[in-house]
């Protein structure tokens, strides 16, 4: 018995094999194909649907059984929608906070922008601005560092997981650093958390574009295939094998 169930979480090919191999391993599965593209999965065996989605929640993702009589082009805008609106609305809030976060850190300490007469020679408090506008990038994508810590914690990095460990190591060590400028032994040139929001957003970016061109490149696969075909003439020895059938 075929399956076809709505597979989430999924960010690249470490997590659709993950997949695959933690259905596969189930008792009277026989076939399981993961589709990264689509986000599906489809499964061959008598194995309740239950389990099957008990073992994908356990991998670290989400999973449901997809309806079958929901396909065609309405379906396929909707999931291009449901994926992509979302992403770009993380990523329109990110680089609201992330700009003037470059202007106080880059902008200021390499171009000499103008800032506040309170900020001019007060590294401390230009630090600890930066640490907020950074912790809010971190907590608009959270979903990073959820999705990755998952991964770690299953034994399966996946690309949110690198995504966490490099937004994460540099906004600690740039907090550790501010704690050691108000000692009066940190420097103010050693701090990141620019660069731990930019990860975020940037990834978010491409994360967006991503989701946008998996909704457009399915809608058209979903076209080509509506171009097959329905009924084909088979010609045996230069005769309509149609027309012999009916002779008989």
């Amino acid at each position: 018995m075929k399956r076809t169930f709505t597979v989430g979480g999924m960010s690249c090919a470490a997590c659709s094999a993950r997949v695959e191999k933690a259905v596969s391993s189930l008792d009277g599965i026989e076939e399981c194909s993961v589709n990264l593209l689509t986000g599906t999965m489809i499964t061959s065996g008598e194995t309740p649907e239950e389990e099957i989605i008990s073992a994908v929640i356990k991998a670290g993702y989400t999973a449901s059984l997809k309806d079958g009589k929901a396909s065609g082009k309405t379906s396929e805008k909707e999931t291009e929608k449901s994926e992509f609106i979302p992403i770009i609305k993380r990523f329109v809030v990110s680089l609201v906070f992330l700009l003037p976060l470059m202007y106080f850190s880059m902008g200021h300490n390499m171009f000499s922008f103008p800032v506040p007469s309170f900020f001019e020679g007060n590294h401390i408090a230009l630090a600890l601005l930066q640490l907020i506008l950074s912790a809010i990038v971190m907590i608009i994508n959270q979903k990073f560092f959820i999705n990755g810590a998952k991964g770690f914690i299953n034994r399966s990095p996946n690309m949110d997981s690198l995504v966490a460990l490099g937004s994460g190591a540099s906004f600690i060590y740039s907090v550790f650093n501010l704690f050691m400028m108000t000692a009066g032994k940190g420097n103010y040139h050693n701090l990141y958390f620019e660069s731990a929001a930019m990860i975020l957003t940037l990834i978010t970016l491409g994360k967006s574009l991503e989701a946008y061109s998996k909704g457009r490149t399915t809608d058209a696969i979903k076209s080509l295939m509506k171009l097959s075909p329905k009924t084909a003439t088979v010609i045996r020895n230069g005769k309509n094998l149609l027309s012999l059938l009916k002779m008989l």
